[in-house]
């Protein structure tokens, strides 16, 4: 995926694209976070889970529509035209932090589950 320099915006895929890729990380954490819980003996319930896979969902429906369905992301696309280097690289890194720390919540959870199941825990 390459980027614009002007406005530091995804140039394939688009906000749709951004949309969907925050939600489904969104709902990776979620998901991780419960089953964690669940590893370390704190029952949840079949509720929460199933909570957690409805979230994700409707956040999507809530930030397509107040974003990409009337056309609100342009404009805030063009607002931020204008923001300096040093914002924009800010922000790149918070996002790629938490991207990162996504995934080693994620790969945390797949090591515990493994201990787990050889009886270490």
């Amino acid at each position: 995926m390459a980027f614009d320099d002007r406005c530091s915006r995804a140039v394939v895929g688009g906000a749709d694209a951004s949309i969907l890729f925050m939600t489904f990380i969104f709902g990776l954490n979620i998901l991780t976070l419960f089953e964690i819980l669940d590893i370390l003996g704190i029952k949840t319930g079949a509720i929460s889970k199933s909570m957690a896979l409805g979230v994700p969902f409707c956040l999507f429906i809530a930030l397509y529509f107040s974003l990409s369905y009337n056309g609100k992301s342009s404009k805030i696309l063009s607002q931020y035209e204008g923001e300096e280097k040093k914002d924009r690289l800010k922000g790149r890194i918070r996002v790629v932090v938490y991207i990162v720390l996504s995934m080693a919540l994620l790969i945390s959870t797949w090591l515990l589950m493994a201990m787990k199941n050889r009886g270490r825990m």
